[in-house]
């Protein structure tokens, strides 16, 4: 097939962005990527700043026995709004046209790192791709240093291009991948589960996205909306205390709509509230005694699961197609409840005031068959 001559030119276009001098790299574990036990793998987890996603990442580099090293590269802004099996074209067109690319510590003018991160070697054992904004990246990856690389949830691409891909079953018939030997399917991924003060009193921690999507719609009339159900916990005579905290990819929007709502409440009330910003991710994850959280964020809704306390979904009547089939599906085992709090304290859920509901299911995750798995598939069955 033809390139358009403007596609044309804009792949072979002599532009360089400028090389970072300096370069940043996260390193999680307990040694440092540069002083590791050489016998050790090494795994890169390219990420794009949303934490319950890196988390089930991290847990499975963990369990694979991996030291870690995080990459922050996502999608040059020229490019984001593509799909990622669009965003594909640019890296095979590129590599079928000038070969591998001219300087591997670089990215190419179709990446970018918010925090600098480079290509430096040398090159890990494993590569984890944590959303579809990391599918570019991690298939250039993959193909410049030719190693293994494994997405976590929907790669947005063939799951050939993946060696192994773990995905929710509740998008299974969608993707049409029952019986590709690649996917590992899985009911709820979930991550590392982090110690914590157990608090007297009742925290609701509520993690913030909303992102608009295929299978999830949230519009402005939704924020407001969100907020009134809020007002409502804080008319209680001993409302709880309540944790919101937002992601980098949380709709501008909508911050504003909590920051304005707020500023607006009297002291006696506003003092209920803490707003933080995403980097408090952990903190509300180890005090929270109950979790609300956006139904388009499945990720930190796995990961809210494995604490083993009350969840609740916001917005699940925003869902479509399998998305809502998964929601109703853990709604009915009673895994999660809707978020419709009650507008007086009662007998009931002061959190989910539609009826009567059986008894919480605090049911352990599927990390170690998960684990087990991947690393049979992707090194055999003497992996460990």
């Amino acid at each position: 097939m033809p390139v358009p001559p403007r596609l044309s030119l804009l792949l072979q276009s002599p532009v360089r962005w400028k090389r970072h001098a300096s370069t940043f790299a996260q390193t999680i574990g307990t040694t440092a990527t540069t002083s590791c036990n050489t016998s050790k793998r090494r795994a890169w987890i390219v990420t794009a700043g949303k934490p319950g996603n890196d988390r089930q990442a991290i847990a499975l580099a963990k369990g694979l026995g991996c030291t870690i090293e995080m990459k922050h590269i996502v999608p040059h802004s020229s490019i984001k709004w593509l799909f990622p099996v669009f965003q594909k074209h640019f890296l095979d067109y590129r590599s079928q046209t000038f070969g591998p690319h001219s300087a591997p510590t670089d990215l190419p003018f179709y990446l970018t790192s918010p925090k600098h991160d480079t290509l430096a070697p040398p090159y890990p054992d494993l590569i984890l791709s944590t959303c579809a904004e990391t599918t570019l990246a991690s298939l250039h990856l993959k193909k410049t240093t030719q190693t293994p690389a494994v997405h976590i949830g929907l790669p947005f691409v063939s799951v050939e291009e993946f060696n192994v891909v773990v995905v929710w079953k509740y998008a299974w018939p969608v993707l049409g991948m029952r019986r590709d030997e690649r996917v590992v399917g899985v009911d709820v991924l979930l991550g590392e589960v982090l110690e914590g003060e157990e608090s007297e009193e009742c925290v609701l921690g509520v993690l913030v996205s909303g992102v608009r999507g295929r299978e999830f719609g949230w519009g402005v009339e939704d924020g407001s909306r969100f907020v009134r159900r809020l007002e409502r916990l804080l008319r209680h005579a001993n409302p709880p205390r309540i944790l919101l905290v937002t992601c980098q990819s949380t709709p501008q929007a909508l911050v504003q709509t909590l920051q304005k709502w707020y500023t607006s409440l009297p002291p006696s009330k506003a003092s209920q509230i803490t707003l933080l910003p995403s980097t408090k991710h952990d903190h509300v994850l180890r005090h929270a005694t109950h979790f609300a959280v956006f139904g388009d964020d499945v990720a930190t809704l796995s990961e809210c699961l494995g604490y083993k306390k009350p969840v609740y979904v916001i917005g699940m009547q925003n869902c479509r197609g399998a998305l809502r089939r998964f929601y109703g599906d853990l709604v009915a085992k009673a895994r999660v409840r809707v978020f419709v709090p009650a507008a007086h304290a009662g007998d009931g859920d002061v959190f989910s005031d539609v009826g009567e509901h059986p008894e919480w299911r605090f049911e352990g995750g599927c990390l170690e068959g998960v684990v087990a798995e991947v690393g049979r598939r992707l090194w055999g069955d003497g992996w460990r």
